[in-house]
């Protein structure tokens, strides 16, 4: 993929690029509250800005890793953080939902109270083993979303 499809896919979180000093830069701007991870074996290394608030530089020596894999990186946090985002409003739903299962119903039909989650069906897998892989990692140490379900005496 070019760099500039690269910045484009990137847009939201004003993505700019530079190489200096041997280093190859990539600033961008998070929402608040997101997390942001280096990588692995930290060739990437991630940086706040000490002047604008959720502004990050990732850079990394541009001899051994390339403006891609920065990018790679800035992606596979963007994915975590919406899914996180999209867990917590979940959660929050359901947290709703029970708060009113609460409210109307008595002490003994509550006890009964259960939780069953079922995975998706699976699809023909059609992935690269890079993508499952980052997926695994993005997985790691979440707290599992389930769905909520009442069974009334």
């Amino acid at each position: 993929m070019k760099l500039r499809d690269r910045i484009n896919k990137n847009i939201e979180y004003d993505p700019s690029v530079e190489m200096t000093g041997g280093l190859n830069i990539v600033r961008v701007k998070f929402p608040d509250k997101w997390r942001v991870y280096s990588n692995d074996n930290e060739t990437i290394k991630v940086a706040q800005s000490e002047t604008t608030a959720n502004e990050w530089f990732y850079y990394a020596n541009a001899e051994s890793v390339d403006v891609d894999d920065i990018f790679d990186l800035i992606e596979h946090t963007v994915k975590f953080n919406k899914e996180m985002s999209l867990k917590i409003k979940l959660l929050n739903e359901k947290i709703d939902e029970l708060k009113e299962l609460f409210s109307d119903k008595d002490l003994e039909e509550l006890k009964t109270l259960e939780f069953i989650t079922s995975k998706p069906k699976k699809r023909k897998n059609t992935k690269k083993k890079t993508e499952t892989k980052q997926e695994n990692e993005l997985n790691n140490g979440l707290v599992e979303t389930a769905d909520i379900s009442y069974s009334g005496v």
